[in-house]
């Protein structure tokens, strides 16, 4: 009997490394209001994903990727040409964010700006439907501080429970 395999519907997952984030982290990340009580959630310690206005730090962090985002469009499927929106949360001890997707079409991008990667979990990967046994299928791949891992807006993906006492920082944003 012969039998072929075919690798139908993968989803790409893209990682790349800022390499100046080291130089800039307590630059960029200087300029965030942690303190500001209305950026508090029950589930994140904080997020100012609901404030539309430009973010203090925002124009510094995306000068920073821009080489990177710029190389990125010269390989990706999809040919986005702005970035539609960022924000910044910080997640403390017991803090999570549960699975969500970020809407039906181009690219979303978290960075993971404060990141101790032997005790901060990565961001996790629900795949878009289940395998054979009935079951989800979860994923996450190896992140680093400084690294920015790139993905479709609608792939569904959560924050998993921050035990640690070391802040966990990342910068998100969503590619149209």
């Amino acid at each position: 009997m012969k039998h072929n395999t075919f690798p139908l519907f993968q989803v790409l997952v893209h990682k790349l490394h800022i390499d100046e984030w080291e130089l800039e982290k307590d630059n960029i990340l200087s300029l965030v209001p942690f303190d500001e009580e209305k950026f508090r959630t029950v589930e994140i310690n904080y997020t100012d994903y609901f404030d539309k206005k430009e973010k203090s730090y925002q124009n510094k962090f995306l000068s920073l990727a821009k080489p990177y985002l710029d190389e990125f469009l010269q390989t990706s499927e999809y040919k986005f040409d702005k970035v539609d929106e960022i924000w910044c949360q910080r997640y403390k001890s017991s803090n999570y964010h549960p699975p969500h997707d970020h809407g039906a079409f181009g690219y979303s991008c978290v960075f993971y700006a404060k990141l101790d990667d032997k005790v901060h979990p990565s961001t996790i990967f629900l795949s878009p439907f289940q395998g054979v046994d009935g079951n989800h299928i979860v994923e996450s791949i190896m992140v680093t501080e400084g690294d920015l891992v790139i993905f479709p807006s609608n792939l569904m993906h959560m924050a998993p429970p921050h035990l640690s006492d070391k802040d966990r920082i990342i910068i998100s944003f969503n590619l149209l």
